[in-house]
C-alpha cells in the first residue's frame, strides 16, 4: 500500500527490512517547517505590494518581492492574483497533510527510492516559490537548497519556466484534471565489491564484454530519443545551478521538467560510485538557445504514456563528471572513476523502468553525448570512449549526440570500425591506457584507436613519432612502461586504501 509521504515500498522492490531503514532514515520534517505558516499563507493576496507584505511576514522585513517575478507579474495582475498565486499558496498550505512524516533523506552510500505523487511534488515547489525550505538544518546540509528566491530575483527565463509550470498544474485542478502520477528518485551505489570485480583494472582489462552498438548523431538532443535512457550530466549536486541562473545541460533539463527540482530538496551529494536515477518527470515546456541563449519557447505536451505504476516511461539518469584538467582525465584511477561513475547511472535495478518495447519504450539504449566536456573541460573523445565502456559493461546501447561540437569528429567513424572489429571492452580499456603512456596525448585518440586494428601500421607511425621527436618509446619499451604504471599505481591506491577507507578502485 502506499505510504503517508507518497513512497509503495511494494512497487519500489524494498524488503521488510528496507523498509524499516526507510522510516529510520533522516527526514526532512516539511510539516513543522509549513505549519507555522499556514495563516499567512491562506490569507488572499491581490496586489504586489501584498505579495511583497507577505514575504515579508514569512521572513522577516529584510524579505522583499523578486525582481524577475515582479516583471513576470506585471500585465499579468489579474490572472496571477486571480487564479495562479491563490493555486501556489494551496499548494504550499497542502504540504503538512501530504508530508505527515516529512521526505526521507536519500543519503550517501545507501541505495534506496522515494516516490512522491505529482501533487507531492507540486506541493513541494510551491513551499520552494515563498522559500519555505531553505532552513538551515542538520538533517539537510548534505542536499542542494531548494528555494527560488534567487530564481524570482535574477533570473527572468527561469522565472518563466516555474510559473509556467504552475499555471498548467492550476488549469488541469480546476478543470477537475490534475495529474494522479508518481515520480520516482533512486540512488543507486556500486558497491565496493562490485567495483573492485568489475572495474580493477585487471578485471577491465580481463573482459570480454563485446562493446555494444554505438550510433552517433551530430544533429538531435537526448530528449529526442524515445524509449531511451536520458542523460543528465549533473552536478555533484543534483541540480547544479538550475535555481541559481545556470543554463547548461542539466539545469534545461530541470527547467523543462521542473518535477527533478524536488531531488534537491532530499538527495544527498553524490560520491564517485553513486548516481541518482529519475522516473516519471513530466515535460512541461519547449526551449531553445543553450548557455546565455536559453529562452522559454512555450507550452509542451508530453506524449509519453504512463506505466502501470501510474509513472511516465520517462528515465533520467544523473551523474557527474570529474572537473579534468589537460592531464588528470587520462590517469588511470580517473579513468576508472569515469567509468564506474557512468556504469552507476546504468546498471540501476528493474524497479526503475517497466519496458513496454512493442510501443518503443524498451530502455535498452542510453541516450548521451559530450559529458563533462563543458565547463569541466573533459576530453570529448576519451569521455565517449569511458561512457561506451560503462554502457557495453551496463548491457546497454548508446545513442550519442554530439551538438555538431568539432572535438567529436570522427566519432561515428572509430565506432563503427570497432563494432566491426568486433572489440571488446577489454580491448578498448588497454588502448586507453597506452594511449596516454606511449603518445601522451599528443597524437589523436581516435586515429590511435584505429590504428590498433592494425599493430604494424601503429608501430610504423610510432617510428615516424620517435624520429619527429614527438615520441620518446619504442612499443616495447611502451609496453613496459605502461605495465610499471599499473603495478605502481595499484599498489599506491591499495596502500591509500588501507591508510583511510579510500572507495577509490585499482
Amino acid at each position: 500500500g502506499q505510504c503517508a509521504n507518497g513512497w509503495q515500498p511494494v512497487d519500489c522492490g524494498m524488503s521488510a527490512r528496507e523498509t524499516k531503514l526507510l522510516f529510520s532514515e533522516p527526514r526532512v520534517p516539511v510539516g513543522a517547517w509549513i505549519s507555522p505558516h499556514l495563516p499567512a499563507l491562506s490569507r488572499s493576496v491581490e496586489s504586489v505590494d501584498g505579495l511583497a507584505k507577505l514575504m515579508k511576514e514569512l521572513h522577516g522585513p529584510q524579505a522583499g518581492l523578486g525582481k524577475s517575478l515582479e516583471a513576470a507579474i506585471i500585465g499579468q495582475e489579474r490572472n496571477f492574483f486571480g487564479s495562479l498565486l491563490p493555486f501556489v499558496q494551496k499548494l504550499a498550505c497542502e504540504a503538512p497533510k501530504l508530508f505527515p512524516d516529512g521526505v526521507a533523506v536519500l543519503q550517501r552510500q545507501r541505495d534506496g527510492t522515494r516516490r512522491l505523487s505529482s501533487r507531492q511534488i507540486a506541493s513541494l515547489l510551491a513551499c520552494a516559490f515563498f522559500s519555505l525550505l531553505s532552513k538551515v538544518d542538520s538533517v539537510i546540509e548534505k542536499c542542494p537548497e531548494l528555494d527560488f528566491a534567487y530564481v524570482f530575483d535574477r533570473c527572468k527565463t527561469q522565472t518563466q519556466y516555474l510559473l509556467h509550470y504552475f499555471q498548467r498544474l492550476e488549469e488541469a485542478d480546476a478543470a477537475g484534471e490534475f495529474p494522479e502520477r508518481f515520480v520516482d528518485f533512486h540512488r543507486r551505489v556500486v558497491a565496493e565489491e562490485e567495483k573492485k570485480r568489475k572495474f580493477s583494472n585487471d578485471a577491465l582489462l580481463k573482459s570480454n564484454a563485446p562493446l555494444r552498438d554505438f550510433k552517433a548523431h551530430s544533429k538531435g538532443e537526448i530528449q529526442d530519443s524515445k524509449g531511451a535512457i536520458h542523460a543528465d550530466f549533473a552536478n555533484e549536486w543534483i541540480g547544479g545551478g538550475a535555481l541559481m541562473g545556470g543554463c547548461v545541460q542539466e539545469e534545461i533539463l530541470f527547467m523543462i521538467r521542473p518535477e527533478c527540482l524536488a531531488s534537491m530538496l532530499f538527495c544527498e551529494v553524490m560520491a564517485p560510485n553513486e548516481s541518482i536515477i529519475i522516473t516519471g518527470a513530466e515535460r512541461f515546456s519547449s526551449y531553445s538557445g543553450y548557455g546565455h541563449t536559453f529562452t522559454w519557447k512555450g507550452d509542451y505536451r508530453d506524449p509519453t504514456p504512463l506505466d502501470s505504476h501510474k509513472r511516465l516511461r520517462t528515465v533520467i539518469v544523473a551523474f557527474d563528471a570529474l572537473v579534468a584538467t589537460s592531464s588528470n582525465q587520462y590517469k588511470m584511477e580517473n579513468m576508472q572513476r569515469e567509468i564506474i561513475k557512468a556504469y552507476a547511472a546504468l546498471s540501476f535495478p528493474r524497479s526503475c523502468f517497466e519496458s513496454h518495447a512493442e510501443k518503443g519504450y524498451a530502455f535498452k539504449a542510453f541516450a548521451t553525448g559530450n559529458w563533462g566536456c563543458g565547463a569541466f573541460r573533459g576530453h570529448i573523445p576519451l569521455k565517449a570512449m569511458l561512457q561506451w565502456i560503462s554502457a557495453s559493461e551496463a548491457g546497454k546501447d548508446i545513442v550519442y549526440y554530439d551538438y555538431g561540437d568539432a572535438g567529436a569528429r570522427g566519432l561515428a567513424e572509430v565506432t563503427r570500425k570497432l563494432l566491426e572489429a568486433e572489440k571488446t571492452v577489454g580491448w578498448l580499456w588497454r588502448e586507453l591506457v597506452s594511449y596516454y603512456v606511449e603518445v601522451g596525448m599528443r597524437g589523436d585518440l581516435f586515429s590511435y584507436l584505429i590504428e590498433g586494428l592494425d599493430p604494424q601500421q601503429r608501430e610504423k607511425n610510432l617510428a615516424e613519432a620517435r624520429a619527429q621527436g614527438t615520441c620518446g618509446r619504442t612499443h616495447l619499451e611502451s609496453e613496459a612502461v605502461t605495465k610499471s604504471i599499473l603495478e605502481g599505481l595499484s599498489a599506491k591506491m591499495n596502500a591509500r586504501s588501507r591508510g583511510r577507507g579510500d572507495t577509490t578502485t585499482t
